[in-house]
């Protein structure tokens, strides 16, 4: 019953509007209706990646890979808002820079009541200085973790009066620290004192805003510009103490860390997993094909776990709508024969099936035998051969039937008739 309100609500999504589908839609309401009462959402996502499908089913994430991944997970404008950072009374250099409700309000972003690896008791409750925060992938993701390097390895800080010079660790401008790469550091140490010397350089500013930021760094671990306005988002809008960053992360690396747990986790164990991101301006780039790629589980999670450690976060376009037509091509188990598309399309086609076409092997004894048939191919140049091309195209499904989500089951490959065809080709190496 889920399977079947999920695809009606996606054929509502993307049905034209007519005049003629009022009464269908509004029995496709009903239906929904109906099915969220008797079948209540549980878990969030969870009740998404642990139903019972008939078969393996295939799932394909798009990771984003947008600039705006470098900001904090409330934007610097929400935090600016009267209502979030509160009452405003302290004066340069008290910490006029310092005193936003919200932030001074954090608990720390690792909670320790879930499942492992979770957050130690001692890190929970507001930015402590004197606390050295952990890595946070590599301690919270369970395997396969990366430094975001946040903070100087040697940061240390016993008192309230920490250093602000090189010894005291990493300081950052806004947007400027790492993701996914080195970060853009102010002067030769990157420190508070440059950090802050960088922000507060420039016409309107007194030394005794350097002094506030450099006071609101070591004691709360960030310091927000008064002197800009709301909408500005400029780099030195703010700047962040490295260890405050371990603190309350940004949004590219909460993702990264969310994505790994959910690899080491037991959640994607029933499916095969695809995952790719943004290619520029267009469209969509695979990062990962569908894996395990046979039935005895090769590919789990060891070749799947540093598929997004690649990712940059520097694209200032969000091309979705483009990104969703790619993947749905790319999952799509329908082929096409070379007389019928574009010249240069089934190439692309043929590539993108052969990566989300589930191991027929694990349940065609024959194609088994046509796959050991193929002649062999050097796997580090590319030859010109005659093959025969058997390609399958799905039978309409029996009146009163409904296709498994898996076009790889038992069922879904009875319900096929093969064409063989005689085609030229090129044959690649093995990726």
């Amino acid at each position: 019953m889920n399977r079947i309100s999920a695809l009606l609500i996606l054929s509502g999504l993307l049905a034209l509007p007519a005049s003629g589908a009022t009464d269908s839609l509004c029995w496709n309401r009903d239906t929904e209706r109906m099915d969220f009462y008797t079948n209540p959402p549980t878990r969030g996502d969870n009740n998404f990646f642990s139903f019972t499908v008939s078969g393996t089913a295939n799932v394909t994430m798009i990771y984003p890979g947008t600039a705006s991944m470098k900001q904090l997970p409330l934007s610097l404008y929400e935090l600016r808002d009267p209502a979030v950072q509160g009452s405003q009374t302290l004066v340069a250099p008290l910490g006029q820079g310092c005193q936003n409700a919200f932030l001074n309000n954090l608990d720390y972003f690792m909670p320790t009541t879930v499942d492992p690896p979770a957050a130690s008791a001692a890190y929970s409750g507001s930015y402590d200085p004197t606390k050295r925060y952990p890595e946070p992938e590599t301690t919270y993701s369970g395997g396969g973790g990366l430094n975001d390097n946040f903070e100087a390895s040697s940061y240390t800080c016993s008192s309230s009066s920490c250093p602000t010079d090189s010894t005291g660790g990493k300081a950052w401008r806004y947007v400027l620290w790492p993701a996914n790469d080195n970060g853009t550091q102010d002067g030769s140490n990157g420190s508070i004192d440059d950090a802050c010397t960088a922000a507060t350089t420039g016409g309107g500013y007194l030394p005794t805003d350097t002094q506030d930021c450099q006071l609101c760094l070591k004691t709360k671990g960030y310091w927000i510009n008064y002197k800009l306005a709301q909408t500005n988002t400029s780099s030195s809008a703010m700047v962040a103490k490295g260890n405050w960053l371990n603190y309350f992360p940004p949004k590219w690396a909460i993702l990264r860390l969310a994505y790994k747990r959910l690899v080491n986790g037991p959640l994607l164990n029933s499916m095969r997993e695809g995952i790719g991101t943004q290619n520029a301006d267009k469209g969509w780039y695979r990062t990962q094909k569908m894996l395990p790629q046979s039935c005895n589980g090769n590919g789990r999670p060891n070749q799947r776990i540093s598929s997004v450690d690649g990712v940059t976060y520097t694209n200032t376009a969000n091309p979705l709508a483009e990104m969703l037509f790619n993947v749905a091509w790319t999952v799509s188990s329908r082929t096409r024969r070379a007389s019928r598309a574009p010249a240069a399309m089934p190439t692309r086609r043929a590539a993108f099936a052969r990566d989300a076409t589930p191991d027929s092997r694990c349940s065609s004894p024959t194609a088994a035998a046509t796959t050991a048939s193929r002649p062999a191919t050097s796997p580090t140049a590319l030859a010109s051969c005659r093959t025969t091309a058997t390609t399958s195209r799905r039978l309409p499904p029996a009146q009163g039937r409904t296709p498994p989500v898996s076009p790889g089951s038992a069922w879904a490959l009875r319900r096929t008739a093969t064409i063989s065809s005689t085609r030229t080709c090129r044959t690649a190496p093995p990726r």
